[in-house]
């Protein structure tokens, strides 16, 4: 039987599961779900719905918090902070309400609360700003940021292009991509 929810180990698993980014073996998401396990949170992968742009959901069941993932975009920066996010509702948000997280659309001031605690907690702000005042966003500057971060290449990429400071055609390469499969 799994542990009780306990939010004070969530916190602590953070730095460990922003490590398991950067690493990303082939078994890194049963070390999440481990991770995750070990704080009384479940981790699911669900097949992507075609069609939706769902990328995650957390719901709670029986007092214990359950975090669904699909592959929607396959980008390893996308899962990460997909994962985060559903973090984030866990820890700010609690049982009031289950939350579905899409890519696009108008977001409630819950899911703009989630993006931030997801985009903080995988780059903190005061790194990321000083990062950005090198004005150097070269592939090699990029890698040396990520590997300081100890957080995949894709989140800093993704970062740059989700501020418009990157183009989104460039380094594809760095996201990396995943499968998530569902019997996960």
């Amino acid at each position: 039987c799994a542990p009780e929810y306990d939010a004070a180990k969530l916190k602590d698993s953070l730095i460990e599961i922003r490590k398991v980014t950067a690493e990303m073996g082939d078994d890194f998401f049963k070390r999440t779900q481990d991770l995750l396990a070990s704080a009384g949170v479940g981790l699911v992968a669900a097949t992507h719905i075609a069609g939706t742009k769902a990328s995650g959901a957390t719901r709670w069941i029986n007092g214990r918090p359950i975090i669904q993932l699909s592959a929607y975009g396959k980008d390893a920066d996308k899962m990460w902070f997909t994962l985060f996010h559903e973090i984030g509702h866990v820890l700010k948000h609690g049982k009031r309400e289950q939350f579905i997280s899409f890519t696009s659309g108008v977001k409630s001031t819950d899911e703009q609360e989630a993006d931030a605690f997801a985009a903080e907690t995988l780059i903190p702000s005061s790194a990321y700003a000083k990062f950005l005042t090198t004005g150097n966003f070269s592939e090699q500057s990029i890698r040396k940021f990520a590997n300081q971060q100890q957080i995949h290449t894709g989140i800093v990429v993704g970062r740059l292009k989700n501020d418009r400071i990157l183009p989104f055609s460039a380094m594809h390469h760095l996201h990396g991509k995943i499968a998530v499969r569902s019997d996960e």
